[in-house]
């Protein structure tokens, strides 16, 4: 799921949760890096990447999963991670630019 935020919300890292809310992790991309490089995060926690940069688009590959849409300045992907593991990515157009989810 991709969507384009206000600038506003660029500096959003951790969303508050409510009780009974979904929990949402958030990692920039900027300047060809994912930061935080790798999250930690508890079963049923949604990770969100929000393309930071100028001009460049991105996408996210999670190891056995399909490509992301394109991510153009602003927009984000978000998965949930359900189950307990490791999980690399990458991205699809500078696979260079890795990082991972770990879930316990």
């Amino acid at each position: 799921m991709s969507r384009r935020l206000p600038g506003a919300m660029l500096a959003l890292s951790l969303a508050a949760t409510p009780a009974g809310a979904e929990e949402v992790v958030q990692v920039v991309i900027d300047k060809y890096r994912f930061e935080p490089r790798e999250v930690t995060v508890r079963p049923g926690t949604v990770v969100e990447w929000l393309n930071a940069e100028k001009r460049t688009s991105h996408s996210i590959i999670v190891e056995g999963q399909p490509e992301s849409e394109r991510l153009f300045p602003d927009e984000v992907h978000r998965q949930r991670f359900d189950r307990p593991g490791r999980f690399p990515y990458r991205c699809g157009p500078h696979p260079e630019m890795v990082g991972a989810v770990v879930v316990r």
